[in-house]
């Protein structure tokens, strides 16, 4: 059984897209790819936003299906290096995807969010009325 004792919540992925991606060089990030092409050294694929992605560093020993979760660092402007690969099986709804997405950053939901180092944030008013941020975990 997991608890909030064994996560390591000192550095959390940014959700990205190959659009935003350049925003984010150098730093943890976490895409979902398409996969159009793997030959064990990298993936070549596709973004949400149906953009070009390459994905280089640890991946996994076995085939992959249409869609992996990656999770990295950012190296360059199209290109992630993974610290984690994690299959999403053949279907995934990338238009909901990022309806979501687009809803979480720009939406109705905008006043409660805010940009700073670490990513996007919540930002919650305590009894004094002096806001706080908490790290969003949307995994």
């Amino acid at each position: 059984m997991c608890c909030a004792g064994d996560m390591d919540t000192s550095n959390p992925a940014v959700f990205v897209n190959a659009e935003l991606l350049p925003m984010y060089v150098g730093r943890k990030v976490r895409a979902v790819v398409q996969v159009l092409h793997s030959d064990g050294v990298a993936i070549k694929g596709k973004s949400t936003d149906d953009r070009s992605l390459i994905i280089k560093g640890s991946l996994p020993p076995f085939p992959l299906s249409n869609f992996v979760e990656v999770i990295g660092i950012a190296d360059t402007n199209n290109s992630i290096q993974a610290e984690i690969v994690t299959d999403f099986g053949e279907k995934f709804d990338a238009f909901t995807y990022n309806l979501s997405y687009a809803n979480l950053r720009m939406g109705s939901t905008k006043a409660y969010f805010s940009r700073s180092v670490n990513g996007p944030f919540f930002k919650v008013a305590r009894s004094d009325d002096v806001p706080i941020h908490v790290p969003i975990h949307l995994s």
